[in-house]
């Protein structure tokens, strides 16, 4: 999987409820450039001796309305969420409103699911 910090690159966005959304990157900041690779970035962040912790940037994104009801001139409407944070720089891990790769939606889906899991059971 292509993991580049690129504008308009696929994203999973999970929202407050830990549901996964389809999303667009909008925008990368907090030293994310754009068109950087995952290794290009970790390789520069250890060149600075920024590395404890190793944090992967935050974005905004967009993604389609899931309530079918929303609609506009243009079909259903987008919706956006700003500052997402990379869902392992999280205390717990994909715990809502941050991002994943494509790749990480099953393992982050479970994690979310553990983390409630042990919430309720307190």
């Amino acid at each position: 999987m292509d993991r580049t910090f690129k504008i308009g690159c696929y994203v999973y966005f999970f929202d407050s409820h830990r549901v996964g959304h389809a999303a667009l990157v909008t925008n990368w900041f907090h030293g994310g450039p754009d068109g950087e690779t995952l290794e290009q970035y970790e390789a520069r962040k250890k060149a600075e001796g920024t590395t404890s912790p190793l944090w992967t940037p935050s974005c905004n994104v967009v993604f389609v309305a899931e309530d079918r009801q929303k609609q506009d001139p243009y079909g259903v409407q987008i919706e956006r969420q700003t500052s997402c944070a990379y869902g392992r720089n999280q205390s717990t891990p994909f715990l809502g409103m941050c991002w994943a790769w494509p790749d990480e939606v099953e393992e982050a889906k479970q994690l979310a699911a553990k983390a409630y899991a042990e919430a309720v059971a307190r």
